[in-house]
């Protein structure tokens, strides 16, 4: 799956882009042709498969005072498929670099979902555009109405959903260590990914180095593998130089000093979790 940006001014590219919205619009919800097609100046971007097949389309125009997204469209046989949500990405992430202005778009009734899960919100009642139902939504701050979605799903329980959401987040923010913590444990405590979670405490140390949990809870994950034991103790270490005074980095490299028959450790760090504890 790639996607491209086109200009108006290349006439090629912009025959396939007409081809899908005549597929979709004219052909598929018979929106007249002269209603879906005109010559306006747009940033229009195609979204192809993997055999390099065109399958989806969209664009964006500056309207002055805000940028409207328009023209939202996937082949039939291939929606469902995150194309829409791929193109989408792609147009924000080119709009974050050049604008500050409102990001705004019409959304037929089925297409919201797709559009909330990408931070838009409805405003106003239903009205109708080429005798379709429409909503109007507005971008709202990505990362925000992203972790109002996380905790929905979390309450629903939604794990799969919580973890794509994140994988969002930190999309739009690749820096925000809260959410790598999240989806490192949605991954080892419910989806039993151990080498996911891995990464993602891999990457908050790469962010904070000088994070003792995130040593910390890497080098629980470690110490579950025989072949990364030498790696465990190495965390569990840098853990406790960082934070000296925890009781419970003590306590779990003591448990880690028993399972690999170190007794002698281990009573040394039952005793200094204990001392800790009585601080």
């Amino acid at each position: 799956m790639k996607v491209e940006h086109v200009k108006t001014t290349d006439k090629e590219k912009m025959a396939i882009v007409k081809e899908i919205r005549m597929q979709v619009f004219v052909l598929e919800q018979n929106v007249p042709y002269e209603e879906d097609w005109d010559e306006e100046e747009s940033e229009n971007y195609i979204a192809y498969n993997d055999q390099d097949i065109p399958v989806g389309t969209m664009r964006w125009r500056d309207l002055g005072d805000v940028i409207k997204i328009e023209r939202v469209s996937v082949l039939k046989e291939y929606r469902n498929k995150g194309y829409g949500e791929k193109l989408m990405n792609c147009a924000l992430d080119d709009l974050k670099l050049i604008t500050t202005k409102p990001i705004i778009l019409h959304s037929q009734l089925l297409a919201i979902p797709l559009y909330e899960r990408l931070s838009f919100e409805k405003y106003g009642e239903v009205f109708y555009e080429a005798d379709i139902p429409h909503y109007a939504m507005k971008l709202v701050d990505r990362h925000l109405r992203l972790k109002e979605l996380v905790h929905e799903a979390l309450e629903e329980k939604d794990f799969i959903k919580a973890i794509e959401l994140l994988s969002n987040i930190i999309t739009v923010k690749p820096q925000f260590v809260e959410a790598y913590y999240a989806r490192a444990s949605l991954f080892l405590e419910k989806e039993g990914k151990m080498k996911e979670a891995l990464a993602d405490h891999t990457k908050i140390i790469e962010l904070t180095p000088c994070d003792p949990f995130a040593y910390f809870f890497r080098a629980e994950i470690y110490s579950e593998n025989k072949a990364t034991h030498k790696e465990a103790l190495a965390d569990y270490n840098k853990a406790i130089e960082l934070d000296p005074e925890n009781a419970d980095f003590y306590f779990c490299r003591a448990e880690f000093y028993s399972q690999i028959n170190e007794k002698e450790k281990a009573e040394a760090d039952y005793n200094k979790a204990e001392e800790l504890d009585e601080i």
